[in-house]
């Protein structure tokens, strides 16, 4: 006999109470890609079997990091995937942005060059053009403020110089980092880089500001102006900046 469409309901809410028990029975760290996609659809998804549909997403998009960097428009184009559900799936990779940078920047020490790069690059926000970012230290090199400038082009970033002397006298910082990205030239200090950093140099003498550190990211290794040199992300040496403070007062 087949089945009427509250029977269907039933079905289908049995099957999705089967699926939280076996999630809080066997850790959600352990589920599949399929099984953690056609748990996340139920959200959205009322009453619709979710497991075809977290198929087709993957069978589309091969992995769930291109399902959540999708657009609107490929991920509508998936049978069963509504506006609504499609606009869920891509808040996946902002949500899993903002609890990887809160994590990564909960009062750490960033005395090294390692531990500095890698918080500034669990604070910046994925994006082709280039960002300028100013950090905040306290005097044991912790992570106090940060302040994101967005890149007004893929190889330019412009930012007010007032601006930026506002936030700093704000906050009252003794110790800053700068740092910029290059997502696709290697980070190195170009010749206008040079120019506007000789613009606000003299604005953080003034101010009495050490400048621990200032960096150019770019996609396999970062520069740094203390250091002196380029330092690929594998590189082993630890470039101590307590050192580095005690050497510039």
């Amino acid at each position: 006999m087949a089945q009427t469409k509250d029977q269907k309901g039933n079905v289908h809410a049995g099957h999705r109470i089967r699926m939280r028990e076996n999630i809080e029975r066997t850790g959600k760290y352990n589920l599949s890609n399929l099984h953690f996609l056609e748990y996340l659809l139920t959200f959205t998804i009322a009453r619709a079997d979710t497991n075809p549909i977290a198929h087709d997403l993957l069978e589309e998009f091969k992995t769930i990091d291109q399902i959540f960097d999708a657009s609107l428009e490929a991920l509508m184009s998936v049978r069963g995937v509504g506006e609504k559900t499609a606009r869920f799936l891509q808040t996946m990779s902002v949500a899993a942005f903002m609890y990887n940078r809160d994590k990564a920047i909960k009062n750490p020490k960033v005395d090294t060059g390692e531990r500095l790069v890698r918080a500034i690059k669990s604070i910046l926000p994925p994006s082709k053009n280039e960002q300028f970012i100013v950090l905040i230290l306290t005097k044991d090199l912790r992570i106090k403020n940060y302040k994101i400038f967005e890149g007004v082009s893929h190889s330019l970033v412009s930012f007010d110089a007032k601006d930026l002397g506002e936030y700093l006298i704000k906050h009252k910082t003794s110790f800053c980092v700068f740092a910029h990205t290059h997502p696709d030239n290697k980070p190195m200090l170009s010749e206008s880089d040079v120019k506007t950093f000789n613009k606000i140099f003299p604005l953080l003498e003034a101010m009495s500001i050490t400048l621990v550190d200032n960096i150019v990211i770019g996609s396999n290794s970062y520069y740094s102006s203390i250091f002196d040199g380029e330092i690929r992300y594998d590189n082993v040496d630890v470039y101590d900046y307590k050192k580095t403070i005690k050497e510039q007062k």
